[in-house]
């Protein structure tokens, strides 16, 4: 979710750990990992919940579209333990308070047995990310 107006064009990077795809499985990070480089395992974002934020972005639902995508900026060297990043640029003007999207591909869903469904509990609002209704009392 945006905290302030974000302009296309507007850079930030997905980061954590750089770990194999296998260290992965059946762990909290199997969801959350991303592919990082060519042959260079994944990011795994999740023992950095307070800094890694971008870990939390949604996947547009059936009604609606990405408004981030990766670039080829990758931080960190391919094979070596620690922090690594990829990064990412806002493609349309996304508002405060908005959700952030991005592509996580069909294989995801499939895998998972999950269908896919609009971020804003499926009302079929179309558009450039949504605002997430506030249900607080």
């Amino acid at each position: 979710m945006a905290n302030f107006d974000i302009p296309r064009g507007y850079k930030t990077v997905f980061w954590g750990t750089r770990k194999t795809w296998k260290a992965t499985e059946g762990k909290e990070g199997e969801d959350y990992a991303m592919c990082f480089r060519s042959n260079g395992g994944v990011i795994d974002p999740t023992t950095h919940k307070r800094g890694s934020q971008m870990q939390f972005m949604s996947n547009p639902g059936p009604n609606e579209r990405q408004n981030m995508r990766s670039t080829n900026e990758f931080y960190g060297k391919t094979y070596e333990d620690g922090l690594v990043g990829r990064e990412f640029v806002v493609m349309h003007d996304v508002k405060k308070n908005h959700q952030l999207l991005i592509w996580y591909g069909y294989s995801w869903f499939d895998a998972r047995g999950i269908d896919r469904i609009d971020v804003v509990g499926g009302q079929g609002i179309g558009g450039i990310g949504h605002r997430i209704p506030d249900l607080r009392p």
